[in-house]
Formats: C-alpha cells, structure tokens, sequence
C-alpha cells in the first residue's frame, strides 16, 4: 500500500515538475529532482532494514520462546520418568 501511494505521489511530483526537467542541470532543479529521488529512495531502503530487523527479532523471539517450551516439556517428562522409575522402586516392581 505505502508502494503504491510513494508510486503516485512520485508521479504527481514528475508531472508537475516537467517544466523543470527539460531545464539545464546548472539552474540546480533538476539536481535537487535528483536529490530528494535518492533520498526518498533510500527512505525506502531504510524502512525496508529496519522491517526485516524487526521480522527477524520477532522470529528470533519465537524460535528462542519454542525452543525452551520443548526443552521445559522434555526436562517435565524426565522427572516424571525418574518419578515413575522411583515409585516402581519403591513398590517393589521394576
């Protein structure tokens, strides 16, 4: 979505400034046209680093939190089995 309105407002900005397009570069339009495309670009680019940081914090997150639930589960059913184990003991089964 945000594509899109960057998209359109990008050609809003090129229409309107047609005029200064076919001007020469000295009269520093075209270079400043220039300038604020690099630096929405990398706007763009900045946000998109800082998105797969916080996607990649979050799967992180994740994994970490399920890895110890199942390492939690397993450590859980080792006590019961040494539970069980000690309890079969104690009643004289094996």
């Amino acid at each position: 979505m945000t594509w899109l309105v960057l998209s359109l407002s990008a050609l809003l900005y090129a229409g309107s400034a047609d005029a200064h397009s076919r001007a020469p570069i000295a009269d520093g339009h075209s270079g400043h046209r220039i300038e604020r495309a690099w630096d929405l670009r990398g706007d763009r680019i900045d946000r998109r680093l800082d998105r797969a940081a916080d996607r990649q914090d979050a799967l992180g997150h994740h994994h970490r939190a399920k890895h110890l639930d199942r390492r939690g589960d397993r450590i859980d059913r080792r006590f019961d089995r040494v539970g069980i184990r000690r309890q079969a003991l104690h009643d004289g089964r094996r």
